[in-house]
């Protein structure tokens, strides 16, 4: 099921809140860094809002994080037709 949420949906961050501690697919999954947090059952009722708040920031951060890459390879592409032209003028 995490592999098809995964698939769909590859930015949203993936908690998993279960009262299994040994399924070997949860954990093989949070190894591999697919899964932001593993809760375990019964949530503690201080850890639940924290975690949830943590996963709140690592997604703005990620959306963040992906708005200033486009930001910079549109600006790196400016940058390049301008040393083009200037390069083609003998101005470089």
């Amino acid at each position: 099921m995490l592999q098809k949420v995964e698939e769909r949906y590859p930015d949203i961050v993936r908690l998993v809140l279960s009262g299994q501690v040994d399924s070997e697919s949860i954990l093989r999954a949070v190894n591999n860094g697919k899964i932001y947090a593993y809760i375990t059952k019964p949530v503690d009722e201080l850890e639940l809002p924290l975690v949830l708040g943590q996963a709140i920031d690592y997604f703005t951060l990620q959306q963040e994080k992906r708005d200033l890459l486009k930001t910079l390879e549109e600006h790196n592409r400016i940058l390049e037709k301008s040393i083009k032209k200037l390069s083609k003028a003998g101005r470089l």
